[in-house]
């Protein structure tokens, strides 16, 4: 049987979502947002290596697409993977499906990729150190979390110092990817929330297109009320919405402007901010976006063709 067919609607490879009071939508993490992507057969260490090299390759010359599905793939053959991962191509993301057998995998290996990522996360923690609280919310970078049945990467993580042990969630999740993709990393922050019960309290998608110079940032959050439909569902649900393209900056909640793009201290930190001590919401200014933006795309510029013909900086 085809995968596709094998493994609709099936728990706990499932979650419910909600979009302005429609009824609760399906999404299915074996499928949803991976159209057109490349499903390739595992056969060992070596075959993959080569396969996920070429899938690389191509991602960064734009013939190929960022995700890529490998299976099948046992528990052990996951862990073979994720040492070559680490060894060779830290760059890349997983997730693996257990009892689906299933790899997929995020390449995350452009210039663009990587300073999209680790420059909100350093704004971010900017932010944090501001308030002196470096020490209560430590960085995890890509550690791999485990829901029910699947495990996953972020590109970045951090969790707060009151959640001490090893298989504590982070409350705070990043995925970035190439604006093709932003149906799946709407998936990916699912996952996040759905698969950690809400211990992750905050998902920041952040999507990008280079040909644009444009970055779109959407804050994923479990909804404050059920669905009507459900009470017993608090589905994840985009909160705010932020794009932002030259000095132009629009941002959103559910379809109100605002003037700011806000991540909620109390649901990262797990306390309560206090003022006195200059202690409130990680808050991004339209200026702050602007300058974010600014850092990546002034960072990732083609060498004009001139200067490479002359060898300037090498």
């Amino acid at each position: 049987m085809p995968l596709e067919q094998s493994i609709v609607n099936v728990a706990p490879f499932t979650s419910q979502i909600f979009a302005h009071g429609a009824p609760p939508k399906t999404i299915n993490y074996l499928r949803d947002g991976l159209v057109g992507v490349d499903r390739l057969q595992y056969h060992g260490p070596h075959s993959f290596e080569t396969a996920i090299g070429k899938h690389i390759n191509g991602f960064l010359s734009n013939r190929a697409t960022q995700y890529v599905v490998f299976s099948p793939i046992t528990q052990q053959e996951f862990e073979d993977i994720k040492n070559i991962r680490n060894a060779h191509h830290k760059e890349l993301r997983l997730m693996h499906i257990g009892n689906q057998k299933t790899l997929i995998i995020k390449c995350g290996a452009s210039v663009v990729h990587q300073l999209a990522n680790r420059v909100f996360a350093r704004c971010f923690e900017e932010k944090l150190f501001e308030m002196g609280l470096n020490s209560e919310l430590e960085p995890m970078g890509t550690a791999m979390f485990s829901g029910p049945g699947s495990e996953k990467q972020a590109d970045s993580a951090f969790k707060p110092s009151s959640r001490p042990f090893v298989d504590d969630w982070p409350t705070l999740v990043f995925e970035c990817g190439v604006s093709e993709s932003l149906g799946r990393l709407q998936v990916d922050a699912q996952w996040w929330l759905e698969n950690s019960a809400g211990d992750v309290k905050t998902v920041i998608v952040i999507s990008y297109s280079l040909p644009e110079r444009s970055i779109h940032l959407e804050k994923w959050e479990l909804a404050d009320t059920p669905h009507p439909s459900d009470p017993s569902i608090f589905p994840p649900t985009i909160t705010e919405e932020a794009d932002i393209i030259g000095e132009k900056v629009l941002i959103s909640a559910k379809g109100v402007p605002k003037i700011s793009f806000v991540i909620d201290f109390t649901k990262i930190m797990l306390f309560k901010p206090l003022v006195r001590r200059g202690q409130d919401n990680f808050t991004f200014s339209k200026k702050d976006l602007v300058d974010f933006a600014g850092r990546i795309w002034r960072n990732s510029q083609t060498r004009p063709a001139s200067d490479s013909d002359h060898g300037v900086g090498t």
